[in-house]
């Protein structure tokens, strides 16, 4: 089940059932479409188990009622759909024990290491919060590759920034910054890379040019969030580069390479898949009109989880000309298009998925993954 967690202080709940179950892809691209579309008003949980019951929550019934209609004509439109669509485009299987058995989140909380605040906030401590830094050594791996430069800027995005990002002041999706500045309205990042093609703009792009950030991300996203599987808050690791459209397919290429053999060598469970829901068109559907995108955007390292699901922990996307185009950086030859990607990395999901995968404890992890807790790269 995709829960979320509420702030509102009374609710009307209802529980309602689908006429066909989705996929769980289906589930997440409707999940993400209720977003764009609802009132943001109303929250829901979908349940992965039957891809039909879904419980919903809302501050009064016209409002329930009304973002219901939207989820019901969203599913209906995946279920129609299905015969037109083509089969995914990738596909990787990564499994390295196909009769492991996974770990629930009632096993893992409350134990050394893994606990909550009384709000429900979640904190680790010892070899859990070890583990949030090893895992960084891996991903900062695949930057020392491709030659990538450290980048760091404050978290922040500024009202002028949105429309190249891809977002609109309206988009529910960001969080708002309070008191960094009377009568100006400020936001949190949403992801790390964009402040690196802010700081891009206006550049001449000689070959491939590569970047690494570690970053604090935030976004709002109350239709589904569950402990460590989904956050509002949460640190991003990006390796991301830009460059000739070739420079850009290739780099992506190297990216699923090394992300398949780190997987392979931890000894994790996973799949890759593409992806519905590329966070740079997250904001406003109309945003893209004009770039040139490719036919794939966005592939996913999915890691198993409990009760057959999957968890989203790094995603290797490819943007096209979108924010080159948005932000005026060029190629070294006038008229030559420039291309970006980001690979992202979710520390805390990498973390959770390998909890969930190995257990709480340290001494019965694989020796892999054991000499992350020094540090040690795979």
């Amino acid at each position: 089940m995709l829960n979320s967690v509420s702030t509102t202080p009374s609710f009307v709940t209802r529980i309602r059932v689908l006429p066909e179950g989705l996929s769980a892809q289906e589930i997440r691209k409707c999940a993400h479409q209720f977003g764009l579309a609802s009132s943001r008003a109303t929250e829901l949980e979908l349940n992965e188990l039957d891809g039909r019951t879904v419980l919903l929550r809302a501050p009064d019934d016209e409002t329930l009622e009304r973002d219901w209609s939207i989820l019901a004509g969203l599913a209906r439109d995946l279920v129609t759909g299905r015969a037109a669509r083509p089969a995914p485009t990738f596909l990787r299987e990564v499994v390295s024990d196909p009769a492991r058995e996974y770990f629930r989140p009632a096993e893992l909380c409350h134990r050394d290491g893994i606990r909550r605040f009384a709000d429900g906030r979640p904190y680790f401590t010892g070899a859990t919060a070890a583990l949030l830094h090893g895992v960084d050594t891996l991903f900062l791996g695949f930057a020392a590759n491709e030659g990538a430069a450290h980048f760091f800027s404050e978290p922040i995005w500024e009202p002028g920034d949105l429309e190249g990002f891809g977002y609109s002041p309206e988009s529910d999706v960001l969080l708002r910054v309070s008191h960094l500045g009377a009568g100006q309205e400020r936001y949190w990042q949403n992801a790390t890379c964009d402040n690196i093609w802010k700081s891009l703009r206006g550049a001449r792009i000689d070959g491939l040019q590569a970047f690494t950030a570690l970053g604090t991300c935030c976004r709002n996203e109350p239709s589904q969030y569950f402990f460590l599987e989904r956050m509002r808050t949460f640190r991003m690791r990006e390796v991301v580069a830009a460059g000739s459209p070739e420079e850009i397919t290739r780099f992506r290429e190297r990216a699923v390479e090394y992300i398949t053999r780190l997987a392979r060598e931890l000894g994790l469970n996973g799949h890759f898949e593409n992806a519905n829901d590329p966070f740079f068109l997250a904001g406003d559907a109309n945003v893209a009109a004009g770039a040139q995108l490719p036919e794939l955007v966005k592939i996913e390292l999915r890691l198993r989880l409990y009760d057959d699901k999957s968890l989203a922990c790094a995603s290797m996307n490819v943007h096209g000309d979108f924010f080159s185009r948005k932000l005026g950086f060029h190629g070294e030859a006038d008229g030559a298009p420039v291309w970006t990607s980001c690979i992202a990395f979710g520390l805390e999901r990498w973390a959770w998925a390998i909890l969930v995968q190995f257990g709480p404890d340290p001494r019965g992890w694989p020796g892999r993954v054991r000499e992350l807790l020094d540090g040690g790269r795979v």
